[in-house]
C-alpha cells in the first residue's frame, strides 16, 4: 500500500520544464494575481502533468498558459509554444510586481532569448537566432552567467571565434536570476496544482 501511496505522490510532483519552451518568471507568490495581470480566460486549477500539453499545444486558439504555484518567491509561466515571440507587456508586468523576466528557447531555429524588467524599465534583454544569424536584442548590464557573449557587433567578423549561446545559457541565467525551471522536476515540496488559463491571440 505505501508503494502505490509513494508512487501517486510522485505523480503529483512538480514537473520541470525549460528545453524547448518559453516562459515568464515573476517575482510575486500570488499565481491568482499573475494570471489576472495575463489577462488570462477559463482559469483553473491544474495538476503539473499539463505542463506537457501546454508545451506541445498545436498552434491553433486558445493558447494555453500554465501559472505554477510560488516557488521560492517566484510564480513561473509556461507558455505554449505559438505564444514564445508574443507581445507580453513587461513593462507592466513588472511596474505591478516589480520584477518579471522572460526566457525562451528553441533548438530547431537556435533561438535563445532571456530579458530581466524592473519596475516598468529592461534592466537586461538578449535574443539570439542561429538560423538567421542575427542578435535581435542586446543590451542592459549582462547576467555573470552570459560570460563574453558575442554583440552585433561581433557578427562582423570571424564567427569561428565568436561564443554564442545555445539552451544551456538560458538556464543558467534563467538560475542567476530567479531559477533554473527544471530544477522543478518531481520536487513533492509544491503545491500540487497550479492554474491554467488561455489567451485568445498572439497578437
Amino acid at each position: 500500500m505505501s508503494g502505490q501511496a509513494d508512487e501517486q505522490a510522485v505523480e503529483r510532483g512538480a514537473v520541470g520544464f525549460g528545453p524547448k519552451s518559453a516562459w515568464l518568471a515573476v517575482r510575486s507568490e500570488q499565481p491568482e494575481e499573475v494570471a489576472r495581470a495575463l489577462g488570462l480566460g477559463d482559469v483553473r486549477p491544474a495538476p503539473w502533468s499539463v505542463v506537457s500539453d501546454v508545451q506541445h499545444h498545436p498552434p491553433e486558439p486558445p493558447f494555453p498558459l500554465f501559472v505554477t504555484p510560488p516557488v521560492n518567491g517566484w510564480t513561473l509561466v509556461l507558455l505554449a509554444p505559438s505564444l514564445a515571440e508574443a507581445p507580453f507587456d513587461l513593462a507592466a508586468l513588472s511596474r505591478e510586481f516589480g520584477e518579471v523576466q522572460k526566457f525562451g528557447t528553441h533548438r530547431v531555429v537556435e533561438s535563445q532569448e532571456w530579458q530581466r524588467w524592473v519596475d516598468g524599465s529592461p534592466a537586461r534583454r538578449y535574443w539570439w537566432v542561429g538560423e538567421s544569424g542575427e542578435i535581435r536584442l542586446d543590451d542592459g548590464e549582462p547576467a555573470r552567467a552570459e560570460g563574453s557573449l558575442a554583440h552585433p557587433d561581433d557578427l562582423e567578423g570571424d564567427w569561428d571565434e565568436l561564443e554564442l549561446p545555445d539552451e544551456d545559457t538560458v538556464l543558467e541565467v534563467a538560475a542567476e536570476w530567479s531559477l533554473d525551471p527544471t530544477s522543478l522536476d518531481e520536487r513533492l515540496d509544491l503545491p500540487p496544482d497550479g492554474l491554467l488559463g488561455y489567451v485568445r491571440s498572439r497578437a
